[in-house]
């Protein structure tokens, strides 16, 4: 299968702050998920105030170029590691939704260690806008680029 470079129209990324973490490393563990050389991400923060008061960053960007969102989704597939390809493949009729949106959740702390795992709590999120094609069943068609993901290599 040939991966379309349009497949991907944009990414959001974003995750939590919280007043405990460095905000810097937050946004390194963010940028680590990206490509070498990926300048597409420009990073924004909003501050709030969580339950008890105490400030809660949420730090987000997104990524529009369709050649740097498809290597992301790229990057990501293949640094996971055998266990986490597989669970990514087991889950991903729940990953996407009635948008043709895909979600993954990514481990914030091993992202900052330049490491790349899928975790539920605390994680870093990036939401993939997909165009997808008319007729196909999406969750096979997703499959299908996942899968081609995992056993080839980047273009790029």
């Amino acid at each position: 299968m040939i991966i379309p470079i349009n497949l991907i129209r944009e990414i959001e990324i974003y995750t939590f702050s919280h007043a405990t973490e460095d905000e810097e490393k937050v946004e390194k563990a963010m940028k680590n998920l990206l490509p070498e050389g990926n300048q597409d991400l420009w990073l924004t923060r909003n501050t709030l105030k969580g339950y008890h008061g105490d400030p809660i960053t949420i730090v987000s960007g997104k990524i529009r170029t369709k050649k740097g969102a498809t290597g992301v989704l790229w990057r990501v597939v293949q640094e996971l590691s055998s266990l986490d390809q597989q669970r990514l493949l087991d889950e991903l009729e729940e990953r996407l939704d009635e948008g043709g949106n895909f979600h993954i959740r990514l481990d914030k702390q091993n992202a900052y260690l330049g490491k790349i795992c899928l975790l539920e709590t605390d994680p870093v999120k990036m939401k993939f806008r997909l165009r997808l094609p008319h007729g196909r069943d999406r969750a096979e068609y997703v499959r299908e680029v996942i899968h081609t993901m995992i056993l080839e290599d980047s273009p790029t």
